[in-house]
């Protein structure tokens, strides 16, 4: 299955000059997108949570994280081999829900929690990518 994602059209330019401005601003940038992986994380291991069950034990292995050019929400782990099927479900093993495909349908809390979200996330990319823009170029 291809990973959710939002092309930030000149975002390896974007930060290319923020880091010649001062590496602070790219900083700054990485804090933004850990904002939004915590803004899903969160959300999907609430979702988890209630699910119960399989997801209900794999919600704790929900992480955010971000970096100058991403944000990413992984889950699974050593301690959490049935992540994916708790996810993704799984055709072969009954202890998973029905698989849903690996469409725009897809998942049972991470990527719905992606797609629910998909006009707040976009909005803070805009309102964050701006804001240190603004600060990195004030005039």
């Amino acid at each position: 299955m291809r990973a959710q994602s939002t092309r930030v059209i000149g975002l390896k330019a974007f930060v290319a000059e923020l880091k010649a401005v001062s590496p602070e601003f790219a900083r700054e940038l990485s804090a933004v997108n850990r904002e939004i992986a915590r803004l899903v994380r969160d959300e999907a291991t609430s979702a988890a949570s209630g699910q119960g069950g399989v997801a209900g034990h794999v919600a704790p292995s929900i992480r955010a994280s971000g970096t100058q050019r991403s944000a990413s929400v992984t889950l699974g782990g050593d301690d959490y081999p049935m992540a994916m099927g708790a996810e993704f479900g799984s055709i072969r093993f009954h202890q998973f829900k029905a698989w849903r495909g690996n469409d725009t349908g897809a998942g049972y809390f991470v990527y719905p929690t992606i797609r629910e979200h998909a006009d707040d996330i976009e909005k803070m990319i805009m309102d964050g990518f701006t804001r240190v823009a603004d600060h990195a170029f004030p005039d």
